[in-house]
């Protein structure tokens, strides 16, 4: 085809395109979808880069550091710096260049054009490689995502039905397969596995959908009128296609190949990209000069900003801020940036590194989570002050994103300075209560529960203490009352940090036994004891120190608990406490008469037996008489 008639085909197709877009302008309206939700602040224009001709098609490499842009009308492609926004190098080409692809490595440049052959340039030299013959109007070329295989999009706007794909081996070059598509195939993308190639047809108004495996069209999908661009989501779960006549992008689920909505674009929208994390789509139109800023979630148009003439394709860079569009009619390229705030970290005298945060402006989101340590220091969230009298963040706390900011670590001491101790602090003896122990710092935050660390010690020594349990023993000199305990908790690793806590004990005796012996001698000792008893009759313990013992003889001589008997009589013992009403018990004691006990012996036991002897000799000697009496007669 020649030179001109090729240069004519397109601007007869720009003219058609800015034709159907007045008639469209109701339809626009119509279908525009919901109301334009909130979002943070769109793209601006930051850079121009005038380039002459027609650049029609721009593409990003991998890594985002260089930008390809084919210019129709010079047949170069022009290599742009991106940091710079300077023409590095300008690549001479066959007839009429078209869309470029970039291997995933970066290394390697595609370039399908309207000559004989598909164009291969290495990017390092920028120089071409090779040339594969594939013959005229190759509209768009995609590489596979492994750089084994080629698709390149032949159409022939001269010839109705005409369109098809050639599969290409990248490393010979050779042709493998050969996929028909539709009317005046033009554009083409690759789903991110590479399982599934998506085919634009502009005069059937429909997208062909690709086995790559098979190499064969799984099914077709109608879409809007004159379909121009596609692009997919990077999850492959969403294919975006736009119709420039119907001034709209078609949503297409992957999983089932059905358009499920459809956005309404202002102008005729001839490009479509997608920003990286799949949250926005952005569309050109060159019949009023916009990149429109599409919310792929809400599917609505969030804002609309003006870019140069005639602009006819659109790249976001890797990095998702940066924005290009290519403008025919200006020969420019148009470099927009997203508005973005970020937050540095400081570790604030912690240690360990992390990356700046950054998001578009005005969109609030999670911070990120802290990396940082210290040695004896607990992270305690973020301040806008070192220290900590701005505005603080907990940590993954939304931020705003409204502004740059420096975000300090802030830290609490790990290093138990005190204890608090909780628990009930009054109990009844026999009863047990569980303590927990809180430590705090020295500037007095708290460090939890440092039950597990500490030890407990009772200054009564009935108590019994296990871990931080502590069963309260019975004290006589509390009966009828309640006295106080002190427990001393310390730190196991630092005694040093004590407190000493007060605990009220009620006594538990409702009442006192008496234990004495049921009979006595004249003149006996006896030790009597007393129990101190719960409500129930269970002895508590031993109260006779705290006990008087009195008795109704008043002969009886009592020091302490003992009692001496001089009498011989039934003597009623009795155990009391001092002060204490109703606590009070007795028992009595029948003591036997001693025989001798008026002669004061302190033992009447060798008078007995005395007497015994006196008898029993007496009766011998009766005996023996009676006995020589009889012997006489």
């Amino acid at each position: 085809m020649p030179r001109a008639r090729c240069r004519i085909r397109a601007r007869v197709r720009g003219l058609a395109g800015v034709l159907a877009a007045a008639l469209m302008l109701g339809l626009v309206s119509v279908v525009a979808g919901p109301s334009t939700p909130a979002a943070a602040a769109p793209p601006a224009v930051t850079d121009t880069i005038s380039l002459g001709g027609d650049p029609r098609w721009v593409t990003v490499s991998p890594d985002g550091s260089t930008a390809y842009v084919a210019n129709t009308w010079t047949d170069r492609i022009h290599v742009i710096d991106t940091a710079t926004h300077a023409v590095t190098a300008s690549i001479p080409t066959g007839f009429y260049p078209n869309e470029v692809a970039v291997s995933l490595d970066g290394g390697t440049l595609y370039i399908a054009q309207s000559e004989d052959f598909l164009l291969v340039v290495d990017t390092a030299t920028n120089t071409e490689t090779r040339r594969i013959d594939v013959g005229r109007d190759q509209e768009s070329v995609v590489v596979s995502p492994d750089g084994t295989t080629l698709y390149a999009v032949m159409g022939q706007a001269g010839i109705p039905g005409w369109g098809y794909v050639e599969v290409i081996d990248a490393a010979t070059g050779v042709i493998v397969g050969r996929i028909d598509t539709g009317n005046f195939s033009q554009t083409a993308a690759l789903s991110h596995d590479g399982a599934t190639l998506y085919v634009a047809n502009t005069w059937g108004g429909d997208v062909s959908v690709i086995d790559t495996a098979t190499r064969t069209v799984v099914t077709t999908i109608a879409v809007g009128s004159t379909p121009r661009s596609i692009a997919v989501s990077p999850d492959d779960a969403t294919v975006y296609v736009v119709n420039l006549d119907s001034g709209s992008v078609s949503v297409i689920d992957a999983a089932t190949n059905t358009v499920t909505a459809t956005i309404g674009v202002p102008g005729d929208p001839a490009g479509v990209a997608v920003s990286p994390d799949g949250t926005t789509l952005y569309t050109v139109s060159s019949y009023d000069n916009t990149l429109s800023v599409i919310d792929a979630a809400a599917r609505a148009t969030t804002a609309t900003i003006a870019v140069g003439s005639n602009p006819y394709s659109v790249a976001v860079a890797p990095d998702g801020r940066t924005i290009y569009t290519a403008n025919v009619d200006s020969g420019t390229v148009s470099v927009l940036r997203v508005p973005s705030a970020t937050v540095t970290f400081d570790a604030n005298g912690g240690s360990g590194t992390m990356v700046p945060q950054m998001r578009d402006a005005g969109a609030a989101g999670a911070l990120d989570s802290n990396q940082f340590s210290r040695a004896g220091f607990a992270f305690a969230g973020w301040n806008t002050e070192v220290d900590g009298s701005g505005t603080a963040f907990a940590d993954g706390a939304t931020h705003p994103f409204d502004a740059d900011v420096t975000l300090y670590a802030q830290w609490s001491s790990t290093t138990v300075a005190s204890l608090a101790v909780s628990g009930s602090m009054s109990a009844t003896e026999g009863g047990s209560v569980l303590f927990t122990v809180e430590g705090f710092n020295a500037a007095g935050d708290s460090l939890g529960d440092v039950t597990g660390a500490t030890t407990f010690e009772s200054d009564f020594a009935a108590d019994a203490v296990s871990g931080s349990k502590v069963r309260f023993g019975f004290n006589p000199a509390a009966i009828g009352g309640s006295d106080v305990r002190t427990l001393s908790v310390s730190l196991a690793a630092d005694p040093g940090v004590r407190v000493d806590v007060p605990v009220t004990v009620a006594s538990a005796a409702s009442s006192i036994r008496l234990n004495a012996p049921a009979t006595a001698m004249q003149g006996d000792t006896i030790a009597v004891s007393v129990d101190a008893l719960d409500p129930s009759g269970q002895v508590l313990g031993d109260a006779t120190a705290v006990s008087v013992i009195t008795s109704s003889v008043a002969s009886d001589v009592i020091v302490g608990n003992e009692v001496r008997f001089v009498t011989a009589s039934p003597h009623v013992v009795t155990a009391t406490i001092p002060g204490v009403e109703g606590f009070a018990s007795s028992a009595t004691v029948e003591v036997h008469a001693a025989l001798l006990a008026a002669t004061g012996a302190e033992s009447p036991a060798p008078v007995v037996g005395a007497a015994v002897l006196l008898l029993a000799g007496g009766a011998l000697l009766i005996s023996m008489s009676v006995y020589r009496r009889g012997a006489r007669g």
